[in-house]
Formats: structure tokens, sequence, C-alpha cells
């Protein structure tokens, strides 16, 4: 599972528990950046989480950690994913 990073976590605690229900082999998290203590928390939930930026705060957003953040307008995720080869209607 990617997410572009995670702060509380509890959006990917809830795509975890909604994956479980699958029975997946195994999980793998994977994520540039993230609090320590968010890390800690899904310890039990994946089987391995891949985070080269991990940061030791309390204070934590996911933005902070990308140089040119910004919100993509909805137009533009959907025209992206219109182009993609897996687009299905």
């Amino acid at each position: 599972m990617i997410d572009d990073g995670l702060a509380s976590g509890f959006t990917m605690k809830a795509a975890i528990k909604m994956i479980q229900k699958y029975n997946p082999q195994k999980i793998y998290l994977a994520v540039p950046t993230a609090p320590l203590l968010t890390v800690k928390k899904f310890k039990d939930d994946a089987d391995n989480i891949f985070c080269p930026n991990i940061r030791d705060t309390w204070h934590f957003a996911v933005a902070s950690a990308y140089k040119h953040w910004y919100d993509i307008p909805e137009t533009e995720v959907l025209e992206i994913i219109k182009k993609s080869e897996y687009y299905m209607k």
C-alpha cells in the first residue's frame, strides 16, 4: 500500500482494515515520510514498512517533507486517471 506520507495514520489504518478482509498473504506499506510514533503504530498491521524519512517529532505535516507541495485539483486527477492504461469506464 502506498501513500504520499503518514501524519496520524488514521486513513492508512482504515485502508489496511478494508484490505485485510480479502486475506492478503502480506501487507507492505511504502510511504516517503512519517513521524516515528505513527510508524510504530503499524508494526502489527504490516509485514514491512518502507519509509526513508522518519521524523522524531510531535508536530508533523506531510507537506513539510516536500519541497513543492500543492493540492491537485479534482479535474487534474480525473484527467490522469482517464489517461491511465488501467482506467475502466
